[in-house]
């Protein structure tokens, strides 16, 4: 039942970014400019700019740096812990051990680290106004903003902010979820369930935290292009 609930978010997931990009997200020839020669290249532009967008804004201070540490940190983190965790259970159909449980182990703690910074102070960056509102009751109720188009935030950056919570959320169950399991105050019933939360809360945590890395570079790399066209 687990494998097959993640092959079927991860291919969810997968085809989601993929439909977006290619009906929303900004080609390449608006990122890089559409004069080039070397237009073969674009293959491998684009990873580093994506790369490039997911991270935080450059702040020349050691809160900047520090945060963008954390960032990179959680951001390889959740890859190995996604590897070693989910490794076993679908390909060899048991739990996880051996050197993989205890790679699991070691960056479990980095990622709590790296997660309780980010919402200290990065929280500020996805604090929800009344713009994202106006925005949120439109795209329901279909009513026209009394708000330019310009002057209200798009779709796109208001899932972000829905996803940098729906991260946090998830990332605490997991690891009140997996640090309760090892105590026996809940029984063995209660540690069964407690490790089964564990899991697919952790699927569900890859999941947001792939979609809201997409949503943030697509965002800034929309922004990007808005200053460009602007300054021209």
């Amino acid at each position: 039942m687990f494998t097959y609930v993640l092959l079927a978010v991860i291919v969810l997931v997968l085809a989601s970014i993929v439909g977006h990009w290619i009906i929303f997200g900004p080609g390449c020839n608006r990122l890089f400019g559409s004069d080039r020669r070397d237009k073969y290249l674009d293959c491998l532009r684009l990873p580093v700019m994506f790369v490039l967008f997911l991270l935080p804004e450059q702040k020349y201070n050691l809160l900047g740096t520090l945060r963008k540490l954390a960032y990179i940190l959680a951001f390889i983190s959740v890859i190995i812990l996604a590897v070693t965790g989910f490794w076993s259970r679908v390909f060899g159909g048991e739990q996880i051990s051996g050197y993989f449980l205890m790679i699991h182990a070691t960056f479990g703690p980095v990622f709590a680290a790296c997660a309780a910074f980010l919402a200290v102070f990065s929280a500020e960056v996805c604090v929800f106004d009344k713009r994202d509102w106006r925005v949120f009751l439109s795209f329901f109720t279909r009513r026209q903003n009394n708000t330019s188009d310009s002057q209200l935030p798009e779709p796109l950056a208001i899932l972000q902010k829905v996803l940098f919570w729906l991260v946090l959320i998830l990332s605490l169950t997991v690891i009140v979820s997996i640090v309760s399991s090892m105590f026996n105050f809940a029984g063995t019933a209660g540690q069964n369930f407690l490790l089964s939360l564990h899991k697919y809360c952790s699927i569900a945590l890859v999941a947001a935290a792939a979609l809201h890395c997409y949503a943030t570079a697509v965002t800034k790399a929309r922004r990007e292009i808005g200053e460009q066209i602007s300054e021209m």
